[in-house]
């Protein structure tokens, strides 16, 4: 099968699944994944903030995760989740799923030894979605939760990407 070719199917392979570690790494995959999120929140007018170990990528940290954490604010949650549905994402609604403790090992994974494991313990989301068999991870978070401290994320004067500025 010549290059050109087999270039054009991953292409379109990739477009229609958004997500997809068969054709990039995970670094690029966590990186797309992100940057499609924060897209279609701004598209929606909801304020919001990349947080976690993606975040962390922005100042230095080289820190390859398959999760890609947004805090969002409060009152804009159902509008967020509804706007990440809108596009085809499909939010977790499963009753016994690891990312609803906070502590992510159950009691069969650690057979009575400390287990130590980075992202073992975490803040439970207001919204999780999962991609590629899990493999990856987008959750939603209600400022409130992480982000108290701040007053409240706003729009007003453009995306969040427009207001920021290096150095500031």
């Amino acid at each position: 099968m010549p290059v050109y070719l087999l270039e054009s199917i991953l292409q379109q392979s990739y477009q229609k699944s958004r997500v997809s570690s068969t054709i990039m790494d995970p670094e690029r995959v966590s990186r797309k994944l992100a940057t499609d999120v924060a897209f279609y929140l701004d598209e929606a007018n909801i304020a919001n903030v990349l947080f976690g170990w993606q975040g962390l990528i922005l100042v230095g940290n080289r820190m390859v995760d398959g999760e890609v954490d947004f805090v969002i604010p409060d009152a804009q949650m159902p509008t967020a989740i509804k706007a990440l549905e809108s596009v085809g994402y499909l939010r977790c609604n499963e009753p016994d799923c690891v990312e609803l403790n906070s502590d992510r090992m159950g009691p069969d994974e650690q057979n009575g030894y400390l287990v130590i494991k980075r992202n073992r313990c975490h803040r439970v989301a207001a919204a999780h979605f999962h991609f590629e068999a899990k493999q990856y991870l987008l959750s939603l978070h209600l400022q409130s939760s992480l982000l108290w401290w701040l007053s409240e994320l706003t729009t007003a004067n453009g995306p969040p990407a427009a207001v920021l500025e290096v150095g500031a």
